[in-house]
């Protein structure tokens, strides 16, 4: 599998990658789903005291689905991995008593894991949005 990614430049970049999207250049997309899934798990790892301390006075969240086009079904996903995400085994670990989370969310919202995944689901709506102009015309 070949990967092309184009910088400002336009000078075309390749690179050889089995079985993986890399986005060298996320755009506004996939950087907002990114950040929705991370935002998800900070949800879910430090719960009413992170929705308190931050969701609840940003609006990031609302910025981020605005960015998805409102669409649900992309936020169910952003969720869903999330879901996955605290299902790790290695996030039940600890040093001194306390947990050590926020590095390995930290990790994954810079991975090439998510990237893939994340290039995966932007394609997709690619997709969909040039088959919804075609129904629309």
């Amino acid at each position: 599998m070949f990967v092309f990614s184009c910088t400002s430049s336009t000078k075309i970049q390749e690179q050889k990658v089995d079985k993986m999207v890399i986005l060298y250049n996320e755009g506004k997309w996939a950087s907002n789903f990114k950040n929705m899934v991370f935002s998800n798990i900070l949800t879910k790892m430090y719960g009413k005291e992170f929705v308190e301390c931050c969701l609840k006075k940003d609006a990031s969240e609302t910025a981020n689905f605005d960015w998805l086009n409102f669409d649900t079904a992309i936020s169910n996903i952003a969720f869903r991995l999330s879901n996955d995400f605290m299902k790790r085994p290695y996030l039940s670990g600890d040093i001194e008593g306390r947990k050590v989370m926020l590095n390995y969310a930290l990790k994954y919202r810079t991975s090439s894991e998510l990237d893939s995944i994340t290039g995966v689901y932007y394609h997709q709506f690619q997709k969909d949005s040039i088959l919804k102009s075609k129904i629309e015309n």
